[in-house]
């Protein structure tokens, strides 16, 4: 699984990925034009973001199980939502907040929906 990441039609970077990577729904370019993966770990989850301004990538390990990656989604005010069978992974542009499913049954709906994919 090889992705490559383009900037003024140019490639800046390469990502090799492994096949945990199979699935469209574990990638997301996000308002700024940087690229967002997201996997299920033995320990929960790895999100990565690459910045294209910087062509720096940073891994970010999350250890609570949200369950499996079910989508990521770019807001427009830059904001990044990870959607998990059992939770969500919310970035603001400087801060990760999660909201484990069992803690706000509100949002039952949306992972169950997600979840039928």
């Amino acid at each position: 699984n090889t992705v490559k990441i383009l900037k003024y039609n140019q490639v800046i970077a390469t990502f090799d990925l492994d096949a945990s990577y199979d699935n469209i729904y574990y990638f997301q370019v996000d308002s700024n034009g940087d690229a967002w993966f997201s996997k299920n770990d033995s320990n929960g989850s790895i999100i990565k973001k690459f910045e294209t301004s910087s062509e720096t990538t940073t891994d970010y390990i999350f250890t609570e199980n949200l369950g499996s990656v079910k989508r990521i989604v770019s807001a427009p005010n830059g904001a990044m939502w990870f959607v998990r069978s059992n939770g969500l992974i919310y970035y603001d542009g400087s801060t990760f907040t999660t909201y484990p499913a069992v803690n706000y049954s509100e949002l039952s709906a949306l992972f169950f929906a997600f979840s039928n994919k």
